[in-house]
């Protein structure tokens, strides 16, 4: 076909309100000696494609991105030890590939330590991610379960778990660490005082490390660490708070309970006798804090399991969404320009159109 070259400055189609028809064609079928500036539309590939002198290259496209939390669920507190730490907390945003189904998987709390003919550290919580064609998997890392009595360290996780309690006149116990970019260590844990124990470590959050024992005062847990804070329902709120760590009462912590971190994290339980004390929390479902540890060896003083995770996508009007796994739609109500689905344990799909 004949080529026409038009001699002008410029070609002035500011009046036309219709289209301009560019050349068309698959990718086999591009010009076999290109040159620079050549632009057409490629059929294979739907996009609009220039000639930059040693390549064919895409435009640009701007697609609007899809902004995600995805949390995992926390761990469990330990038996007469450290507080669970948080589940692994990743916010970000991805620009969707259109008819890609995406799967979104949530993770569950860690149980809590159970005393059966010992103590028993708590549990793992579960990872939580979103999965698709053309995306790297976003993996959040469930949270470590607390330490026990004797001698046993936090495990590591998202947020660590607080370290445990040791029968010795002296030492602190390692709370486990967390995932960089995810979450914190745990706290330290304590020793044998004279008849009494100084208290478990905290749970690590994603905020914050998890507390050391004795704080404020000799005997007590360590704090649970804080969570942070995001709006992406449209309400400010903190997730993965860790969970506090146990103390013991007989000495100068009294009544005391060390806190959860903020954003879910358990309290820590307080002993007083073998058939005496108060019970830890658990850690808050759907912010996936860490639970509180506890003596465990009596029915009404036992420890916290980890809350669960969630996923939450937030995308705007300008895509058509369909989701599977029930989501909730817009927790914390409409926010103008946006759909907003919160994904509990049973998980699900969404698919971008």
């Amino acid at each position: 076909m004949a080529i026409t070259k038009v001699r002008a400055s410029g070609i002035n189609l500011s009046g036309n309100t219709s289209y301009l028809n560019m050349p068309k064609g698959a990718t086999t079928q591009r010009p076999s000696s290109p040159v620079v500036g050549m632009i057409r539309e490629n059929t294979t590939l739907n996009k609009i494609e220039v000639y930059n002198g040693t390549e064919w290259r895409a435009l640009k496209e701007n697609v609007p991105s899809i902004e995600y939390l995805v949390l995992a669920g926390g761990g469990g507190g330990g038996g007469w030890g450290g507080g669970g730490g948080a589940g692994g907390l990743l916010t970000n945003s991805f620009a969707p590939a259109s008819g890609t189904t995406y799967t979104v998987t949530v993770g569950t709390g860690g149980t809590a330590g159970v005393y059966t003919t010992t103590y028993a550290t708590g549990g793992d919580g579960s990872n939580s991610s979103i999965s698709g064609s053309g995306l790297t998997t976003v993996t959040a890392i469930g949270g470590g379960g607390g330490g026990k009595y004797s001698n046993v360290v936090g495990r590591a996780g998202g947020s660590g778990g607080g370290g445990g309690m040791v029968n010795a006149s002296s030492g602190n116990i390692a709370g486990g660490a967390g995932t960089s970019g995810q979450g914190n260590d745990g706290g330290l844990g304590g020793f044998k005082s004279g008849s009494y124990y100084i208290g478990g470590g905290g749970g690590g959050g994603a905020g914050a490390i998890g507390g050391n024992r004795n704080q404020p005062s000799s005997y007590n847990g360590g704090n649970g660490g804080n969570g942070l804070q995001s709006s992406i329902t449209g309400t400010t709120k903190y997730y993965a708070g860790g969970g506090g760590g146990h103390t013991d009462g007989r000495g100068a912590g009294a009544s005391f309970q060390a806190p959860g971190g903020l954003g879910g994290g358990g309290i820590g339980g307080n002993y007083v006798s073998a058939s005496s004390g108060l019970a830890a929390t658990s850690g808050t479902n759907g912010l996936g804090g860490g639970g509180g540890s506890a003596f465990t060896a009596d029915a009404s003083q036992l420890a916290g399991s980890g809350g669960n995770g969630t996923v939450i996508i937030k995308a705007p009007n300008s895509f058509t969404i369909s989701v599977t796994g029930s989501p909730t739609l817009n927790p914390d109500g409409a926010v103008l320009g946006f759909k907003i689905y919160e994904f509990g344990t049973g998980g699900g799909t969404f698919t971008i159109s």
